[in-house]
């Protein structure tokens, strides 16, 4: 991103967020992927001491963070924050579980049960996964079994790719998977269906930035990308929903189905 860009992104669109969205007592949600010590900057990567810093900015500022069975109980809410992570990287056990459950901090994770066997050297390993559940910090999502695109689910694989990953998720954690975040964040008027009709998740998670709505009787959560580029300013902006008019304007446009 240039610097014309930058200054763009940084100054003007949460100034325009600012004062021309009127923005409803929502449950905010961030998504990230892997923590990693030294150098993040990656699509997928964020330094452990920018993730810290955030986190404590969260802290400062009286937010309470929540797990997923709490959605439950705060359907709308200010100040409440739910922080998830994608794929079930090993730096979500090996790097920032401690830091949390010190903190006070309440977390969530997307699992993808066949990431977690075919590279558990990436991924974290089912004991991982059994000790963050037992804690009572962590709560744990559906991601597909292989992490594909789950347009391409049809009858053939959606009992490998929604139910075996259900049945592995609740032998691990004792936690039956009531949430479902896209691959890739793509998804269609069809698959939206499905899941809404035939699978047993009450909440599903695209990965833009759309406000909590229903569709098919199942909530429908956008989630706000965290970078490793962010500043704590942005940071704070991306919070308090000042960056939502992006997907104000791409709302409609979004993989062809309107939202």
């Amino acid at each position: 991103m240039n610097k014309k860009k930058y200054f763009v992104y940084k100054w003007i669109i949460p100034l325009i967020g600012r004062l021309y969205l009127n923005r409803s007592e929502m449950i905010r949600v961030i998504y990230y992927h892997d923590v990693v010590l030294g150098d993040g900057g990656t699509y997928d990567k964020i330094s452990f001491e920018n993730f810290k810093k955030q986190m404590n900015w969260l802290l400062s500022n009286g937010y309470e963070t929540l797990k997923f069975g709490h959605l439950e109980k705060y359907d709308t809410a200010n100040n409440k924050v739910l922080i998830t992570f994608d794929d079930g990287w090993r730096s979500n056990y090996e790097i920032i579980f401690d830091f949390m459950k010190e903190n006070g901090i309440y977390y969530n994770i997307f699992l993808s049960p066949g990431l977690q066997q075919k590279e558990p050297k990436h991924y974290l390993t089912w004991q991982m996964i059994d000790e963050l559940s037992s804690s009572g910090w962590v709560g744990f999502g559906a991601h597909t079994y292989d992490h594909i695109d789950a347009r391409s689910i049809n009858s053939s694989d959606w009992n490998k790719q929604i139910e075996k990953a259900n049945l592995e998720i609740y032998n691990h954690t004792g936690q039956v998977p009531k949430d479902f975040c896209f691959p890739y964040g793509l998804y269609n008027h069809s698959i939206l269906n499905k899941l809404a009709k035939y699978s047993s998740y009450s909440r599903l998670y695209t990965s833009e930035y759309l406000t909590s709505q229903t569709i098919n009787d199942i909530e429908i959560y956008g989630r706000i990308r965290i970078s490793d580029k962010d500043t704590l300013k942005i940071f704070k902006n991306k919070i308090e929903g000042n960056y939502d008019i992006m997907g104000k304007l791409k709302r409609g446009k979004h993989n062809g189905y309107k939202i």
